[in-house]
């Protein structure tokens, strides 16, 4: 598995279990279970995944499910996951006072732990037709389909939620910015698309998140680059191997979808919005949560997760928005 942003690539030794169903276990949410001078780390069906211990001004973790992977550095060089994570404090500790948080090697105090609830519901904007989706894209589709099923996040942004873009680009295909770009009249709005579950903690975010904070860069890109953008989706012109247009709205076809998004990146009064369309949770449950006097590790994490991209949206000059269930 190969990360084309940093050039290293994961590495798994024979015999180990395929690598997504460790990167699964590894996003998720997981409890710590006191145990001697240290603390397991448990899934929700109690397997020990790794060890946290406390050091003198730092906590470290011991992955024993990464002990069968390692990393590849660009130069050749290899190093056992476990390790990498571990020098790299590439993990999180909620505490059961919300206002800690542990990240990056250091701990983190926000007095304003409501403020900042209050702060992530200001972005949450419920979406009924997303309460009957099924899936992400739909499943199964025939080379003859031309749209993407109704009851997908897909399609149910296609046909209502992105229904103020002149302009809907899908951009689910290699190097991806987004799973869509959209134009309105004075805006341009990148959609990235994850279906889950039912939850009200943050493990089905972690990775539709990450995907979105990492193509922040993107926002008011240069010319070259969405010219060679929309010159690499007019050859697909077509989602996967079906009859699904890449350009699901534009009138004036790939020729106005590149002079409008080159006219909103010389518009200094553009309004650049990152999306989050979201399945797993609901703007009910998030507000159940918000009222109860002793919040769940769960919803500490989903907080200080969707803080973080609130606070980096607005650093790059790009208003936030999640999309949920109602």
């Amino acid at each position: 598995m190969d990360d084309s942003a940093s050039g290293y690539t994961l590495k798994e030794t024979p015999g180990a279990d395929p690598l997504n169903v460790m990167l699964e276990a590894l996003s998720a949410v997981l409890t710590l279970r006191k145990a001697d001078d240290a603390w397991d780390v448990v899934d929700d069906a109690g397997n020990v995944v790794a060890r946290v211990k406390r050091l003198k001004h730092s906590y470290s973790v011991q992955a024993d499910i990464a002990k069968d992977y390692s990393i590849e550095a660009p130069d050749g060089g290899e190093m056992r996951l476990d390790r990498w994570l571990r020098e790299r404090a590439a993990f999180r500790l909620s505490f059961s006072s919300p206002e800690y948080f542990y990240a990056d090697d250091r701990l983190f105090r926000n007095a304003g732990f409501a403020q900042e609830v209050a702060q992530v519901q200001r972005f949450l904007e419920a979406h009924s037709t997303l309460d009957a989706a099924r899936s992400e894209k739909g499943d199964d589709y025939l080379p003859t389909a031309t749209k993407f099923e109704e009851d997908s996040i897909f399609g149910i942004l296609e046909t209502s939620l992105a229904a103020n873009d002149h302009d809907l680009w899908c951009c689910d295909l290699g190097d991806e910015w987004a799973d869509y770009i959209g134009v309105g009249a004075k805006s341009v709005t990148f959609y990235h698309c994850k279906h889950g579950s039912p939850t009200r903690g943050a493990t089905a975010f972690q990775i539709v998140t990450a995907q979105a904070l990492k193509n922040l860069a993107r926002i008011k890109f240069r010319r070259e680059e969405v010219q060679a953008k929309i010159s690499a989706a007019r050859r697909r012109q077509y989602w996967g191997q079906t009859q699904i247009p890449l350009l699901a709205r534009g009138g004036g076809g790939w020729p106005a979808l590149e002079e409008n998004l080159l006219a909103a990146v010389a518009e200094p009064t553009t309004q650049w919005r990152v999306a989050l369309v979201v399945t797993a949770f609901s703007l009910d449950d998030y507000h159940a949560e918000a009222t109860r006097q002793d919040p769940t590790p769960h919803f500490i994490q989903l907080v200080w997760l969707l803080a973080a991209f609130v606070t980096a949206c607005r650093e790059r000059d790009a208003q936030p928005v999640v999309y949920c269930r109602t």
